[in-house]
């Protein structure tokens, strides 16, 4: 069990790594006005097709429906309408900050099966160690891509919770 001094000191460490993480991934992405590749083109449509009112219908295929998973473009969208932002630009930026909830959920994971000392190790790993020159798609990390599968890894320690 941490003692008050020693639960500051964790703290402080996980504040800065995410600090550090953040900073970086907000500075590639903090001004992008378009994203940095084509399937997110699809997501685009699919997120002013919703804004359209046409939600579910694959505006790649005609009369044809979604065949995934919308939850992303769903909390896009919802963005898009409480901000007023264009879609591009959520879709561009979107990521910096829904993909904190990655890392922190995985420090959470973590201290709660191994303690603190692992959980730093592991943090550390996570953000800066693991995915050498791996697309966020590819590689457990926080990115300022709005992947799919790396914003929904933020799950994965409640599924383990309930094993």
């Amino acid at each position: 069990m941490l003692k008050g001094q020693d639960k500051i000191g964790v703290a402080v460490v996980v504040i800065v790594l995410m600090t550090l993480a953040f900073v970086q991934c907000y500075k590639t992405a903090h001004d992008l006005t378009w994203t940095v590749e084509a399937d997110f083109d699809r997501d685009q449509s699919f997120v002013q097709g919703t804004l359209d009112g046409n939600f579910g219908k694959d505006p790649s295929y005609r009369n044809e429906y979604l065949w995934y998973n919308p939850l992303v473009f769903l909390i896009e969208t919802a963005i898009v309408k409480i901000t007023g932002l264009p879609v591009n630009i959520v879709l561009a930026r979107a990521g910096i900050y829904l993909n904190l909830f990655a890392p922190l959920a995985f420090a959470f994971m973590t201290f709660y099966f191994f303690g603190s000392k692992v959980m730093l190790a592991a943090l550390a790993g996570f953000l800066f160690f693991t995915t050498g020159n791996l697309w966020g798609w590819s590689a457990a990390t926080y990115s300022p891509w709005l992947y799919p599968v790396s914003f929904m890894q933020f799950i994965l320690p409640k599924s383990i919770r309930m094993l």
